[in-house]
């Protein structure tokens, strides 16, 4: 699941549209994916 995740938050259009519209779940990906390093 973390690989999905990393794969939305880098693309760029996804990433932006995630932003504007749900910035807090923007927020929780990139929680996960740091806690994964």
């Amino acid at each position: 699941m973390s690989l999905y995740i990393r794969k939305v938050i880098t693309t760029p259009g996804i990433r932006e549209h995630i932003e504007q519209l749900h910035p807090s779940v923007l927020g929780d990906m990139n929680s996960i994916v740091m806690d994964l390093k």
